[in-house]
């Protein structure tokens, strides 16, 4: 990304957005073009990183179902890394459900919506 996004989350360490990743309506499963960025991500990823990934999800459905969807979208991002051999990493996930919309409105068509169903990638700084 031309541009790193700095944010404090959690017990003031600092992050830095290093990638989000978006996913389809109602959906964890990732896509070709998910795979490729996460691919690509996964080799400039350093030993011993430490990584937050914050799940997302639109405002369709309640918000106790968003906030364990989008739980889901971490973990999928996680198993991903894993399995492809990211595991001297510490890799923290949580969910922020429809808390965090990158689109806020009522009336957004479902592919408006897209930037907000996605999982964001933090490296500490």
């Amino acid at each position: 990304d031309a541009s790193i996004i700095s944010n404090v989350i959690g017990k003031d360490v600092a992050f830095s957005n290093i990638k989000s990743i978006h996913f389809p309506f109602n959906d964890k499963d990732l896509t070709e073009y998910s795979t490729n960025l996460l691919n690509h991500l996964i080799l400039n990823i350093p030993k011993n990183a430490k990584l937050k990934l914050v799940g997302h999800t639109d405002f369709y459905g309640s918000s106790d179902y968003n906030y364990s969807f989008g739980m889901e979208r971490a973990n999928t991002i996680k198993t991903f890394f894993e399995l492809n051999g990211i595991t001297n990493v510490e890799i923290e996930i949580q969910s922020e459900g429809e808390d965090s919309p990158k689109v806020d409105c009522e009336n957004c068509s479902s592919k408006e919506m897209v930037l907000n169903r996605r999982v964001d990638i933090y490296m500490v700084k």
